[in-house]
């Protein structure tokens, strides 16, 4: 399910409940975003107002979340509208924000609305779990040829 994120609304979420969170810029913020879509095996876009800084390269190379700048005089809640709006299913986009004008949007298109204090919990959450140990290769593919014979041998079953 695609996330819809009102980029300087979290960010000012973040910044507002420093004593819940740690302390990230924009730029840093895309990056934990980008690994957490990673980890769950989705994508993601997210929308900051104005024309951004003049080098967006640390915004660049992120495969799973795509940065956009709303522009001068627009405002990214405009544009996160918009997206929804054009969506060819909204009910399975997931919008981040606290702005009543993106929540009223997002409802009215029944799309999974989350506020940017809990979406950002759940984000620090992820990224913070324990990352399974790989299986081992013969737990799928089975044991060797030689592997079999010498617990053949070992058994005395040759």
């Amino acid at each position: 399910m695609p996330y819809l994120i009102d980029g300087y609304n979290l960010l000012w979420a973040i910044k507002k409940n420093d004593e819940h969170f740690e302390p990230v810029e924009d730029a840093g913020m895309c990056e934990m975003l980008n690994h957490f879509l990673r980890q769950i095996g989705d994508t993601g876009e997210i929308v900051f107002d104005g024309v951004g800084p003049p080098d967006k390269g640390p915004f660049k190379g992120l495969p799973q979340l795509r940065v956009l700048f709303s522009g001068p005089g627009v405002e990214a809640d405009t544009i996160i509208e918009e997206k929804l709006i054009a969506s060819r299913s909204p009910k399975k986009v997931q919008v981040v924000s606290n702005d009543r004008r993106v929540r009223y949007a997002s409802e009215k298109c029944k799309a999974v609305t989350w506020s940017s204090e809990a979406f950002w919990r759940r984000v620090e959450s992820q990224l913070s779990r324990k990352r399974p140990a790989p299986e081992p290769r013969g737990k799928r593919a089975g044991i060797t040829d030689t592997e079999t014979k010498t617990w053949l041998r070992m058994f005395k079953l040759d």
